[in-house]
């Protein structure tokens, strides 16, 4: 398995200086929320991406409209969107219906627009599993949210014919 530094190194070579991408922020659980967009932040400042939007959601339900929004500004014309969110196991299955709604529509709206959308949807059971994924022991998801968007896009100017 590929660690986060082989990942940046296979990145080395392209220049993003031009390229636009947005954050989408659920604040919903927002210490966690703070955590995975200062990851997906700090790879993108690293890459030099030209121009970085970020946007604020109530939850992680409210991503599909932020991200369609997006998707079909014709002003900022973006590169690429980032989506970053929290949904931890309550005691009724709220939390299955929210997951699986974002990442269908989420999923649906890529294929659908052609645009690179990046999901760092985290899906957990308790708190401490969260923090686990937002800086902790298993690393920060929005740092990989931004670099699996930015080999989306370096895929798009890679292509052998």
């Amino acid at each position: 398995m590929k660690s986060s530094y082989d990942l940046h190194n296979e990145l080395a070579d392209y220049d993003f200086s031009e390229t636009s991408i947005a954050i989408i922020q659920s604040k919903y659980h927002n210490d966690i929320t703070d955590e995975l967009y200062q990851g997906a932040l700090d790879v993108l400042k690293y890459y030099k991406i030209g121009q970085i939007y970020h946007r604020t959601t109530a939850g992680a339900f409210e991503l599909i409209y932020a991200t369609t929004d997006l998707v079909y500004d014709d002003e900022l014309m973006l590169d690429g969107i980032i989506c970053l969110g929290c949904v931890i196991k309550g005691d009724t299955d709220h939390d299955k219906y929210i997951n699986q709604t974002v990442t269908d529509s989420l999923a649906k709206l890529t294929m659908d627009s052609f645009s690179p959308i990046s999901l760092g949807l985290l899906t957990v059971n308790t708190m401490e599993q969260a923090l686990a994924r937002a800086g902790g022991i298993y690393g920060n998801k929005g740092k990989e949210a931004a670099l699996a968007l930015l080999h989306c896009l370096a895929a798009e100017t890679n292509l052998v014919v």
